[in-house]
């Protein structure tokens, strides 16, 4: 029997007509989700050319009864003829067939249905170089999809907005319903690789870059605003997007708004406009902006192929299962019709972390290390063409590789950016070729599968007693299969191939170093060593064998940590820095948290007294000594007294019942009035209002502060008004304030009914913590969203701290408080951040 053609089946189905030939064969590729989600699955049609269930010979078509012709001396049937079968071999002089067409269709009618599907297309077309592909979209959106590469011929698509297999093509759309009733759990670009049989996605070159950058010169650095869809629902409200153009103008963007018609777009009267351009024209626009702006809409997608930096706003859809296959994307999820529950500062936020430092500019014009020449830029093309560039992680010029894999990407649209990686690239192989290793970039560990446990020794000048102390390690009756040693000082070179070297840029300190080490470790086994131990024969396997969940060999030089117990009680304090009072505060906290220690003995270790302090000079001593003496002020401050004398069972003794402070940075804006009036009545004896007046204070201002009648001070700042959201106001006085949690509140926001009496409740069942409320907006929406400390979830009015611990400063940016909530948090490890859900404040925008 002929061997079958492999052109005939396969898992997609039959290549001459791209239909399966049972529905068991749907149903083993679509799966019953996306088959029962067609209105008529009966009705699907069936292949007529594949072989028989049987596995029947001859013709694979079930036309005759003759061979394939894919054997010698078969002659073929009249049904694989030149054109048709690739397998077909010409008999009687026939020319062989040329090549075979792949037309797919996208059921799909948008400007992004069309260019989303192009990803998938321009994959396969990489894969399937023996084959010409027609790509078949609708009308509309035929003149954005050729800008791009990535096919052979476009087509227009059979009908409009369609999921139906078609007999002609394969339907690149198929499985849409499920999609969405399951909101795009598998991403849409993988069901459409999927559907067309490509193994993953790739975006596509622009056709003509030179010609689309100049058609857009004069739209360089402007942040473009794609607000508008032809499907309504998909629109965030008009009113955020009139907020963010105020953002974006008061930071010094210029706006730019891109529609087909003028008259939606003349609703930003501030932004230029856009409207009734050419493909070319707004794809020119986009390829010179600094960052676009849109919904989920085909003008987003064009953005996100273009490689722009693009922020999308979705309700409805998940825009990361949409939009997720772009390089430079953001997602900002809202929900429902109209992306409710998206701020206008949320996507502000998002756009001012996307967009990178104008740098380009700055570097074109600063002069090179040495001169860069045209045959410095030969050599780097020879070594470019010469070598694959694909040095192994780890190995030196690993770093080349990866500019090698940029120079190839970039360099046919940007030859200016390709010169530059090329620089970089020169540089990178000689700072490679003087020893510079992948260590001292890397702050990464993979455990080994044989891994069994993990030495960390932190170190910074004592190389001589760390190579003793590496030896011991490895001389004891239970060896680590590998050894991290947290490098403060940048100069140790590891001689065994088990010990990883980590080197940060600056001194990280004990307590920060030993809060990194648990987070390479996890999930090993961790045994923390100082760098002046001789380890005893037996310390290691003791240590492991100790059944505590915290055991120590003598003194903190040793100690091993479950990851549980670190992960519950916390990082260790790195306010105690560079050393001396880490170790004992934890042990506190430990003790309070009823964690038990163990104690193994020295082992027959030896520690060193000191050793790091006594290699420094006489100045650096003097420099440690009054930094520890800081450490123990720190201690005594924190718990009521040195170790074995503390007072306090709560970091700063605080109390179940505390006095609240709020403060209120203000410009004097009338809306202060309504901020006054949500307090009057919630105040106790002790509490207090800071009324910050950022700038002079005017009569008006001591006027409403008087009528409050409000027990406080009002302060004036007289340096301002520093136009920067309050956050100096905030960072000059909040350090002033002792005793009970501080509050926060801006001068046009107010406090929820009942909110002080919720926190005091709070403060008094938990005791003491961080504690992150919720706030109320006027469209509805709530944050926080999930409890987690990130940009746009979180804001000032939430947040509740006590008073006199360590905190994080307000940065001059929209996003300042995200900034000051996570360093407070950070510097606070054995303050617990409790998530609650009581709405305490509610903004108004």
């Amino acid at each position: 029997m002929p061997p079958p053609c492999h052109h005939a089946a396969t898992v997609r189905g039959c290549h001459l007509c791209h239909l399966f030939a049972t529905r068991a064969d749907y149903r083993r590729f679509w799966g019953e989700e996306v088959l029962n989600s067609i209105p008529s699955p009966v009705s699907l049609p069936l292949c007529e050319h594949l072989e028989d269930a049987r596995g029947n010979g001859g013709c694979r078509h079930r036309k005759c009864s003759k061979g394939h012709g894919g054997a010698a001396g078969v002659k073929p049937c009249d049904h694989c003829g030149p054109g048709r079968c690739p397998d077909y071999l010409p008999v009687n002089g026939e020319e062989p067939a040329g090549p075979r067409m792949i037309v797919i269709d996208q059921g799909g009618s948008g400007i992004g249905d069309g260019l989303l599907g192009l990803v998938a297309v321009s994959r396969l077309k990489v894969e399937r170089p023996d084959v010409k592909i027609r790509y078949c979209v609708s009308d509309g959106a035929r003149s954005w999809v050729t800008l791009f590469e990535g096919f052979d011929e476009l087509g227009r698509h059979a009908k409009g907005h369609t999921e139906e297999p078609t007999a002609d093509a394969l339907q690149i759309n198929l499985g849409y319903s499920a999609e969405w009733n399951s909101r795009q759990r598998v991403p849409r670009w993988e069901r459409y690789a999927k559907n067309i049989g490509a193994t993953g996605v790739q975006v596509p070159a622009v056709r003509e870059p030179e010609k689309i950058r100049a058609a857009g010169r004069e739209f360089d650095g402007c942040v473009l605003l794609c607000p508008f869809s032809e499907n309504i629902g998909r629109e965030w409200p008009i009113s955020q997007w009139l907020e963010l153009d105020r953002m974006l103008r008061t930071a010094g963007h210029r706006t730019v708004v891109v529609h087909s018609k003028l008259p939606r777009a003349d609703q930003f009267h501030e932004a230029a406009k856009l409207t009734g351009r050419s493909p070319v024209e707004v794809a020119g626009a986009m390829r010179n902006a600094a960052c676009v702006i849109g919904i989920d809409s085909g003008m987003s997608h064009l953005a996100g192929i273009l490689g722009v930096p693009t922020v999308v706003i979705g309700g409805p859809s998940r825009v990361d299962g949409i939009f997720g296959c772009y390089l430079r994307y953001r997602g900002v999820q809202g929900h429902g019709a109209g992306c409710q529950g998206v701020p206008a500062g949320k996507v502000f936020a998002e756009v001012s972390a996307l967009i990178s430092p104008k740098r380009l500019s700055k570097i074109s014009g600063l002069r090179p290390f040495r001169a860069f020449s045209d045959a410095d830029m030969a050599e780097q093309l020879r070594h470019l063409n010469e070598d694959v560039w694909l040095y192994e992680p780890g190995r030196r010029r690993y770093l080349c590789s990866i500019l090698g894999a940029l120079h190839e990407q970039i360099s046919p649209d940007r030859p200016d950016l390709g010169r530059l990686i090329l620089e970089a690239t020169m540089m990178a192989r000689r700072l490679n070729d003087f020893g510079t290793s992948q260590d001292d970039l890397d702050w990464t560990f993979t455990p080994a599968e044989n891994d069994t446990f993990v030495v960390g020794i932190p170190t910074l000048n004592r190389y001589d007693l760390l190579e003793k102390c590496l030896v011991s390690v490895f001389a004891g009756t239970a060896a680590p299969s590998r050894v991290i040693v947290i490098d403060n000082g940048g100069q140790f070179k590891a001689t065994d191939s088990r010990v990883r070297v980590i080197r940060p840029p600056t001194n990280l300190g004990v307590a920060a170093s030993w809060n990194l080490l648990h987070r390479l470790a996890d999930p090993l086994p961790l045994i923390v060593l100082n760098d002046d131990v001789i380890a005893g024969p037996e310390l290691c396997e003791r240590l492991l064998a100790d059944p505590n969940p915290v055991a120590v060999a003598g003194s903190w030089a040793g100690f091993r940590q479950d990851h549980p117990v670190w992960k519950t009680v916390g990082d260790y304090d790195e306010n105690f820095f560079p050393a001396y009072g880490e170790d004992e505060d934890y042990r506190r906290r430990l003790t309070i948290a009823g964690v038990r220690i163990g104690n193994v003995g020295d082992c027959g270790s030896a520690h060193g007294t000191s050793s790091t302090i006594a290699a420094m000079t006489s100045e650096k001593h003097r420099s440690v000594r009054v930094r520890a003496d800081g450490n123990h002020d720190y201690y005594h401050r924190k718990w009521g007294g040195l170790p074995g004398k503390e007072t306090f069972t709560r970091p700063f003794n605080l109390g179940p019942a505390p006095r609240l402070t709020v403060l209120c940075p203000t410009i004097g804006r009338p809306s202060l009035k309504r901020t006054l009036e949500s307090v009057r009545g919630q105040f106790l004896e002790g509490d207090e209002f800071l009324l910050a007046s950022d700038g002079p204070v005017s009569d008006q201002l001591r006027e409403w502060w008087q009528a409050a009648n409000l027990s406080g001070r009002l302060i004036e700042l007289a340096d301002g008004p520093h136009h920067d959201w309050g956050h100096t106001a905030r960072n000059k006085i909040l350090p002033t304030i002792t005793g009970g949690y501080v509050l926060h509140i801006d001068d046009d926001d107010e406090f929820a009914a009942g909110a002080l009496g919720a926190i005091r409740r709070v403060i008094a069942e938990q005791r003491a913590g961080l504690f992150m409320f919720k706030m109320g907006y006027d469209d509805g929406h709530v944050l926080w969203g999930n409890p987690e400390v990130c940009v746009g979830n979180v804001g000032t009015p939430m947040f509740v701290h006590p008073a006199g611990i360590p905190t994080g400063v307000w940065t001059n940016h929209y996003g300042g408080d995200h900034d000051f909530i996570a360093e407070t948090i950070r510097r606070n490890p054995g303050l617990p951040v409790v998530w609650r859900e009581e709405i305490i404040a509610r903004i108004h925008q």
